[in-house]
């Protein structure tokens, strides 16, 4: 764009969003209602002034994008735009230069970046529209900011404030301006914030329209001569928030506020005087309220009227004061309450006692009210301070509650009630000049750093008349300060002493050492001296049979002292247990003062039990006032009753049992059975029933044993009420006999034939029997084999039978159809069926299961020869009967050979005649 140049609309020249435009030039025109629209960049960066004029028309330059104003390093090269500016975009002001905006710009909604070294100028602002950045300044000058909103560095001159304008960084005021409100019923307020700085050098400036000048910040005032902050009109008011301080080049300066102030923060005059003018937190009649500061360091506040009741913090220093106008009267003399704080560092002569419901300080000087009267929290004397009651220094100084601390001096009769009296300075005691008296609810806090000054090392008050002591003295050592025993310190020193300290707390020192308060005539005295020794003995008692016994443990100092000695101490177990020989216990036990011993009592308790000697503690812990030289007390509790017989198991017979076995009957032998013992037998698979106590050395029982339990060696545990004893490997389990077969199988009616029995373990004196014979015998051949002499009745059935093998040590086994019987002969007649004697026939018999083989038997003088079996059911033999034989039926037997398993049958098929 052409330096000097005219742009006429009407129309719009548009800067597309990607568009640059830079201009160097000195100006340009825009007219003839022209809009210039930017939307990209738009920089005026030329070598000296800039302007962008108006040149007739509606005309307008509208920025959505970015319009750089860029200035030089000094602030002969600025920009100014004349046209009316809308800026809903961003303008970035830079350069060591004041940038003009002279246009409209209140329908802006963009922001302004000031940048660093940098102002911009604009015209009217709404700063609940548009956003003010950057560490640059804000110059309003003749304009408005209106709506709600923030500007970090702001610079007034003639301004006019509508809205809520808060500065966040600083506030630069021009000299002999008017700071301007809306007018009306409607209130601007200009708000510095709490990090905010302003200074103000000039002469005055004005605050009109109803204007509220509010700082939270640091506002500071140091011009050369008299300054002043009119009131131009209106409802006005400067609030202070933050601190306000009035530090002028010429200690004759003054600082008058000609319009209502509000103090909430900090008012501080450190050079010259401040005239408070209309002060809103000071009545009519001098109740100063707010809880604002009120500062006279150097310097002068002058309040409209005296101040009677304080709720604020008033400091007065020595070089400095608080005065009523324009004159020299102090505005102190006449307070009469104090709810708030007040420090004094020069003298002030008061009309009037004071009552202290806050804090009062006397830094300096003297302070005298007509009587002195503090109801609540603390006063303060320094050292060379001075608080005199009355005109004379006898009136009263009453402390009735809170605290009283200082090295200074007390003109005046002392009296402290429920309140903490904690005297000392930089080397002063607290000195008193009058009689002195500590009530019933008073503490004295003696601090203890050292024994060489008073007021520095220790605690101390002096007075010229008596001192009447009572309530409480709390000594405070310092963690760094370790007296030696013997040490002495002098805290209350008068003509004469009356009373003594009720309690006393703090007087441990570290080393087991402690401080002890001494009184005579004229005051009161702490000495350190050394805590006593404690230590506990150790204790034996019987334990008897019922009830509890006590064991006496005494708990003894090395030597008396002047206050009692505590002690915690609990019960702990040893070998013995609580609650079964001894009852637990725990407690404090306490030596009174000039005592030198106490007594601890442990139940103990009885039974009838043998038990060895058993063992208890009683540790002490927690001492107070003592040092714990043996905290541990052996207590023995020695047994009284006798040891009862011992059991044993010696053996169990028999001791060999085999597997299988049932119902053994065994006898446990040993010593000390009691009625009601029990046995057991270990491993599985054997069991023991019916166990019977004998008498003291014999037990039966009856044990089975399972017959495929392991075979092994057990051991017999008998329980009595003596307690338990076991024979280990008492007792055997041997390998039961087995039936595998037996030889040969026999034939019904078979009698007394030898059956051989064949297996494994049997043993000499093993039995064999089957359940479908007779066993008449059993013989041991060797562990394999057994042989038996076996019966079986002519009528037993055919078929298999179970073999039983028991041995000696009850070992059983059953083997299951091991034993055969199978059919025999039978007898059915004979022909001829009757026979004389002494003749021989030839007879035939007749029956079934004949084998060949078979034999005829008849009774003694019957014989028979010549026997052939013709076939199953027929045999034929020749038969003689002796002539002596006897007559009637006979009995005739037929016995099949072994190959039929000696089956024979009988019957009385026979009758002999003469």
């Amino acid at each position: 764009m052409a330096d000097g140049i005219a742009l006429t609309g009407p129309g719009t020249l548009a800067i597309g969003p990607t568009g640059t435009s830079t201009f160097a030039g000195s100006y340009f025109y825009l007219g003839g209602n022209l809009t210039l629209r930017n939307e990209g960049s738009f920089t005026l960066d030329g070598a000296g002034t800039q302007t962008i004029y108006d040149n007739g028309g509606t005309n307008l330059f509208a920025n959505v994008g970015t319009l750089n104003l860029v200035g030089a390093a000094t602030n002969s090269q600025y920009a100014s735009i004349s046209v009316p500016l809308d800026n809903d975009g961003t303008v970035n002001a830079t350069g060591a230069a004041t940038h003009y905006l002279s246009g409209a710009v209140t329908g802006s909604t963009g922001t302004f970046a000031i940048g660093s070294g940098s102002a911009l100028q604009p015209p009217d602002l709404n700063l609940s529209n548009v956003t003010v950045s950057g560490a640059g300044t804000l110059r309003v000058q003749g304009t408005t900011l209106s709506g709600t909103g923030s500007v970090p560095n702001l610079s007034l001159g003639w301004p006019t404030i509508t809205g809520t304008v808060t500065v966040t960084s600083s506030l630069t005021i021009d000299d002999q301006t008017v700071l301007s409100g809306p007018g009306g019923t409607s209130t601007g307020t200009l708000i510095t914030a709490p990090a905010t700085t302003t200074t103000f050098a000039g002469s005055y400036f004005y605050l009109g329209g109803n204007l509220t000048l509010r700082n939270e910040g640091s506002f500071t005032l140091d011009g050369a001569g008299t300054q002043t902050i009119y009131d131009n009109g209106g409802t006005n008011l400067f609030a202070n928030v933050g601190t306000l301080v009035y530090s002028p080049v010429s200690s004759t300066g003054v600082l008058s506020v000609g319009m209502p102030l509000s103090n909430s923060g900090i008012l501080q005059a450190t050079k010259g005087s401040i005239d408070l003018g209309t002060l809103t937190n000071l009545s009519g009649s001098g109740a100063l309220t707010g809880g604002g500061t009120y500062s006279a360091t150097n310097g002068v506040l002058r309040f409209a009227n005296a101040v009677t009741s304080n709720s604020a913090t008033i400091i007065v220093s020595a070089t400095g004061n608080v005065v009523i106008g324009s004159g020299t009267t102090g505005a102190l003399n006449t307070l009469a309450t104090n709810s708030g704080s007040l420090t004094i560092g020069r003298s002030v002569t008061a009309t009037s006692a004071l009552t202290n419901s806050g804090t009062v300080e006397i830094t300096g000087g003297t302070y005298r009210p007509t009587a002195y009267t503090q109801t609540a929290r603390a006063t303060t004397i320094a050292t060379g301070a001075v608080l005199r009651a009355g005109s004379a220094g006898t009136g009263a100084v009453t402390i009735s509650a809170g605290s009283l601390a200082g090295g200074g001096t007390i003109q005046g009769n002392l009296s402290v009630g429920s309140a903490s009296l904690i005297p000392g300075g930089v080397g002063n005691p607290l000195s008193v000049w009058g009689t002195f008296g500590l009530a019933g609810g008073s503490t004295f806090q003696a601090a203890v750093n050292g024994a060489t000054t008073a007021g520095t090392d220790y605690a101390k008050v002096t007075t010229t008349g008596a001192a009447t002591i009572g309530g409480a003295l709390a000594i405070t050592t310092g963690a760094s300060y370790n007296p030696p025993v013997g040490t002495s310190i002098r805290i209350i020193e008068a003509p004469s002493r009356s009373g003594t300290f009720a309690t006393v707390t703090g007087v441990d020192i570290p080393g087991n050492k402690h401080w002890v308060v001494g009184y005579d005539a004229t005051g009161a005295t702490l000495t350190v001296a050394a805590n006593p020794n404690l230590s506990v003995n150790d204790v034996s008692i019987v334990e008897g049979n019922t009830g509890s016994t006590n064991a006496m443990f005494t708990v003894a100092l090395d030597a008396p002292t002047d206050r009692a000695v505590s002690v915690d101490f609990t019960t702990s177990a040893g070998t013995a247990t609580a609650s079964t020989d001894y009852s637990s216990t725990s407690g404090t036990v306490s030596i009174a003062a000039g005592s030198t011993m106490a007594t601890i009592s442990v139940p103990v308790l009885g039974d009838t039990i043998f038990e060895p000697d058993e063992t208890f503690t009683v540790v002490l812990s927690a001492i107070v006032s003592g040092v714990l030289a043996d905290g541990i007390g052996l207590g023995t509790i020695t047994n009284d009753d006798p040891e009862p017989p011992v059991t044993s198991v010696t053996a169990i017979s028999p001791s060999s049992i085999g597997q299988g076995a049932t119902s053994v009957p065994v006898t446990i032998t040993g010593s000390a059975f009691t009625p009601g013992s029990t046995v057991a037998i270990s491993g599985t698979g054997v069991t023991i029933s019916g166990v019977t106590v004998v008498s003291d050395t014999q037990i039966t029982g009856s044990v089975s044993v399972n017959g495929t339990t392991a075979t092994s060696a057990r051991s017999i545990t008998v329980s009595t009420a003596n307690g338990s004893a076991t024979c280990s490997g008492c007792l055997t389990l041997a390998p039961r006999p087995v039936v595998s077969s037996t030889t040969p199988a026999l034939g019904q009616g078979a009698k007394l034939r030898e059956l051989t029995i064949t297996g494994t373990n049997f043993q000499p004196g093993a039995k064999i029997s089957i359940s479908g014979a007779t066993v008449s015998s059993t013989s041991y051949v060797n562990s394999t084999t057994l042989e038996a002499v076996v019966t079986v009745t002519p009528t037993r059935a055919i078929g298999a039978y179970a073999v039983t093998a028991t041995n000696p040590d009850k070992g059983k086994f059953v083997c299951l159809m091991c034993f055969t019987v199978v059919a025999g002969p039978k007898l059915t007649s004979m022909t001829p069926s009757t026979a004389a004697r002494g003749a021989t026939y030839s007879v035939t018999v007749t029956g079934s299961g004949f084998v060949a083989g078979a034999k005829l038997t008849g009774p003694a003088g019957v014989t028979f020869d010549a026997v052939v079996v013709t076939n199953a059911s027929t045999i034929t033999a020749e038969m003689t009967i002796i002539p002596t034989m006897s007559t009637g039926a006979k009995a005739i037997v037929v016995t099949n050979p072994a190959s039929a398993g000696f089956g024979s049958f009988y019957s009385s098929i026979l009758t002999v005649t003469t």
